[in-house]
């Protein structure tokens, strides 16, 4: 079942009721980064993929085990790694600008998962 955007930035525990005794977990949520990059849009992509998931975090952090999605999935995006050169799932070489700095936020937002 999809879950509205307002719930993805509203108040934890509306999220977490929402989330209440889903399986799986498929976070897809992201503005388009096809876009002008003036800093509005910016903040916009940032907030829609970290702050997004950092709610989710909090929401399921809230609930009873029992009720807690027992598997996540969510997307990410190669846009983690330096442009120059050949990457693979261990490449530590990242990239240091706007999207590096995103796409590293995000996936550490899923840190605080337990």
């Amino acid at each position: 079942m999809p879950i509205s955007r307002s719930f993805l930035y509203g108040p934890t525990d509306e999220l977490a009721a929402q989330l209440k005794g889903t399986q799986v977990l498929i976070n897809l949520a992201g503005a388009p980064i096809l876009q002008r990059w003036i800093n509005h849009n910016k903040q916009v992509i940032y907030n829609s993929r970290v702050k997004t998931t950092r709610n989710l975090v909090k929401a399921i952090q809230k609930m009873n085990e029992a009720l807690r999605p027992q598997k996540v999935i969510s997307d990410s995006a190669v846009g983690i790694y330096d442009v120059n050169g050949s990457h693979d799932e261990q490449s530590t070489d990242f990239d240091n600008g706007f999207v590096g700095t995103v796409v590293k936020d995000w996936e550490n937002a899923w840190n605080g998962l337990p």
